[in-house]
């Protein structure tokens, strides 16, 4: 069983991100669905899974991740219009021969199955409305995800 925390959108909050780094010690390893991504230097010696968000300069803009024989697609969606419409999104996990895919990009937490691709979106860790993240266990090729305030 592999535990990780999740998170997005940290958009500069340095308080949110002390706190996430307390509970990233805790995890096996770290993914982060971008928007921030330059704050996270140092900041764990765990596993870092990272990509570039909208508002970020550098970063890639999808990468994905092998954990116990699944994968794991991790984008920040805007790029795939996930204000709007999770497909695109889905699409691309299974093009990608993804069995999930990890986002931000609306600060609106989610957790769910569709089109048989599990979805996590940790929502955001700044001060849009609540500040979330989520702990994310993959055992046996299997997903189930937690969103919890910071």
């Amino acid at each position: 069983m592999n535990n990780y925390i999740v998170f997005s959108d940290i958009h500069g909050d340095k308080a949110s991100l002390m706190k996430l780094k307390d509970i990233a010690a805790q995890a096996d390893g770290v993914f982060f669905a971008g928007d921030g991504v330059s704050a996270l230097r140092n900041f764990t010696d765990k596993e870092l899974y990272a990509v570039g968000g909208n508002c970020d300069l550098f970063g890639p803009p999808e990468t994905v991740v092998e954990i116990e024989g699944t994968r794991i697609f991790l984008t920040h969606g805007h790029k795939y219009g996930v204000k709007s419409s999770l497909l695109s999104l889905t699409l691309r996990a299974r093009e990608l021969e993804c069995q999930a895919a990890i986002f931000g990009h609306t600060h609106i937490p989610f957790c769910a199955y569709e089109n048989g691709i599990f979805l996590l979106n940790p929502g955001a860790s700044s001060g849009y409305g609540r500040k979330t993240y989520a702990r994310l266990t993959v055992e046996n090729g299997k997903f189930t995800a937690d969103v919890l305030p910071i």
